[in-house]
């Protein structure tokens, strides 16, 4: 199973990784971020240190918005991003950046086709 570092160019491979498998493949990844966050994070990412600590304080509440959020936008295959920046010690920011109007998605209400989106993931950690 592939690994990447829990840093800005490692969840930017991630991506790669990610929106390279087939369609069935990066469902199955759906649900398991769905169905356990964490234990997703780990099982993809070397996190350790004050990030495994912070994912591991996170309440039930706040997994299951960060767990939906990261599925929806794995199923738009749309980017999702880790930014570092200098923030208040023992605080995180999820911020979902989802285009001009901040509407998630776009549907394409005739037809076969899947729903359409726009926008990006973000998570900002300090």
């Amino acid at each position: 199973m592939k690994r990447f570092p829990f840093t800005t160019a490692g969840v930017q491979d991630a991506n790669t990784y990610f929106y390279g498998l087939s369609d069935d493949a990066l469902w199955a990844e759906v649900y398991a971020v769905q169905q356990d966050l964490k234990l997703w994070i780990v099982t993809y990412f070397d996190i350790h240190g004050q990030d495994l600590g912070c994912l591991q304080g996170f309440n039930a509440h706040t997994l299951f918005v960060l767990g939906n959020q990261l599925a929806v936008t794995l199923s738009l295959r749309l980017p999702f991003r880790l930014e570092r920046r200098a923030i208040h010690p023992d605080i995180s920011q999820l911020g979902a950046k989802r285009g001009k109007n901040h509407n998630p998605i776009g549907v394409q209400t005739t037809g076969p086709n899947a729903p359409l989106g726009e926008g990006e993931l973000v998570y900002i950690i300090g």
